[in-house]
């Protein structure tokens, strides 16, 4: 079983139940319609999860589907909840580069992925005379709190071998 299966059995057991699930050309579309390209195991997730709907698992976490999965200013600029999220806007570098794809225990902390535009818009990587041309960056993952941050791994993969391991990096 793989990762993703750990997570669904994890959630099935928490008695959530996956009802939404995502085409490649839906995330085709989101892609074009915000200019990024989802990296291969963020799209898996999409298309075999697809968060949690409403339900938080046994952890307090609730990831989110593709239809709540938005950029920081998007999700957090006119944010009014107990943790100002609304600062995050102004102290993490290129906020709209990153997106909110799940929260732990009501919004206390919240976690992002860095996404880049899409390679057709010139992020295509390459080498060239032994060296890497353009190099496709990796997808950092943030756990965020207020205007706080920290980065906790460098692809979505990575979150959710934290996630699986319950890691104390998950909690700020």
């Amino acid at each position: 079983m793989g990762k993703l299966g750990q997570v669904k059995h994890i959630w099935a057991f928490d008695g959530i139940s996956l009802i939404e699930f995502v085409s490649d050309v839906t995330l085709d579309v989101f892609e074009q319609r915000h200019q990024v390209s989802l990296p291969a195991d963020l799209r898996a997730y999409f298309k075999q999860l697809n968060g949690t709907g409403e339900n938080y698992d046994s952890h307090m976490f609730q990831f989110y589907g593709l239809r709540d999965f938005k950029p920081i200013p998007e999700a957090y600029e006119n944010w009014e909840g107990l943790t100002d999220y609304s600062r995050i806007v102004h102290t993490l570098k290129n906020p709209q580069q990153v997106y909110v794809f799940a929260h732990f225990s009501n919004h206390l902390y919240a976690y992002g992925i860095r996404l880049y535009a899409s390679p057709a818009s010139g992020q295509e990587s390459g080498i060239i005379a032994g060296e890497i041309q353009n190099p496709i960056p990796q997808n950092e993952v943030y756990v965020i709190c207020a205007g706080d941050y920290h980065l906790i791994a460098d692809s979505f993969t990575r979150f959710i071998d934290l996630y699986l391991e319950d890691n104390e990096a998950l909690y700020y």
